[in-house]
């Protein structure tokens, strides 16, 4: 019921059908720093801890950055 409901909201803030395809879909075709850009300041955080020990940084985004897209402080 949770994950049903998740997607439905997710396709409404993405504005696609609320099916898992088309949110699938939707995320597919969305640069990835726009995509959590959009993401990371809906869920109102005041403060990002980022543990990034894992993946290595060559492959994933910086603790930092993770930060600025969220539009909050950021630490590791």
């Amino acid at each position: 019921m949770t994950y049903r409901r998740a997607v439905g909201v997710l396709a409404a803030h993405l504005g696609c059908e609320a099916t898992e395809e088309a949110v699938h879909e939707r995320r597919l075709a969305t640069d990835p720093a726009r995509y959590a850009a959009s993401l990371m300041p809906a869920t109102n955080m005041e403060l990002l801890l980022v543990d990034d020990g894992y993946p290595v940084l060559e492959v994933a985004t910086t603790w930092s950055e993770l930060g600025e897209l969220a539009g909050c402080p950021r630490a590791r």
